[in-house]
């Protein structure tokens, strides 16, 4: 049975009646509770810890893995870079007969893009019948 207390505190739904403070209230002292996520338990500073360190690890691999997602991309234009030169060279001797002199002959021909800033090309001429040695170098800092 109801008493006029329980009455005059709720409203005709059953709701805990006294407005925004009073359920604010409520509310803190539902989320307060411990078990409510799940652990059972309240986080205490060597969880607090523990999860700081977890987060950092995340960054950090995170970090890690976009680095060498970089370096790869390097090592795939220097093989593209490579492979053009070695196409461009042997092209000149196919129509030729001949193998380019230098480098400024080879890219008079062949117009090729490289970052100058990244590579640097080593063209050696051997002879006119002698494949040329060409070695694509990475500058420092990269």
């Amino acid at each position: 049975m109801e008493t006029a207390t329980s009455k005059a505190n709720t409203d005709g739904r059953g709701n805990a009646g006294g407005g925004p403070a009073a359920v604010l209230r409520a509310l803190h002292l539902r989320l307060s509770r411990p078990g409510m996520f799940g652990t059972g338990r309240r986080t205490t500073a060597a969880g607090a810890a523990v999860k700081c360190l977890l987060f950092l690890l995340f960054i950090f691999l995170f970090l890690t893995a976009v680095l060498q997602l970089g370096r790869s991309g390097d090592a795939r234009q220097k093989e593209t870079l490579e492979n053009a030169l070695s196409r461009a060279v042997t092209a000149i001797f196919a129509e030729e007969g001949r193998y380019p002199d230098s480098l400024e002959d080879l890219t008079a021909r062949y117009p090729l893009l490289c970052d100058e800033d990244r590579f640097r090309i080593d063209y050696r001429a051997l002879g006119a019948n002698i494949r040329p040695e060409v070695t694509v170098l990475e500058r420092n800092g990269n």
